[in-house]
């Protein structure tokens, strides 16, 4: 085999084997696609609920492939109808090519720190 063949191969199969298939990895929270998944979280939320939230930031995120990307964001948000400081939420996101994004859970988390 020619020693640019192998080369070749291994800068192809490093990050193959690097990203581990199924392990959660920290997603950048300055992301524009990653922050609209939040925004778009609250808005489904907010279809649904008596109390809407307004978007305020991302706190933190964590991604996985299955079948998808599935991403779990903690967000900041805060009830439009009261003066309180904004509020973490977990919004579980699933997003698949070929398919529509689902919100798979959104709940409360506590106070911003």
């Amino acid at each position: 085999m020619h020693p640019h063949y192998v080369v070749a191969f291994f800068v192809l199969l490093v990050p193959l084997v690097t990203a581990v298939p199924g392990a959660w990895n920290p997603v950048n929270i300055s992301d524009p696609s990653v922050i609209e998944l939040g925004k778009w979280s609250v808005s489904e939320y907010n279809k649904n609920a008596t109390k809407k939230l307004v978007f305020e930031k991302l706190v933190s995120g964590e991604s996985v492939f299955r079948s998808g990307s599935l991403y779990a964001l903690v967000l900041a948000a805060k009830n439009e109808s009261l003066a309180n400081p904004a509020e973490n939420y977990l919004a579980g996101v699933w997003v698949q090519w070929w398919q529509q994004v689902k919100l798979t859970a959104f709940k409360y988390k506590g106070h911003e720190n």
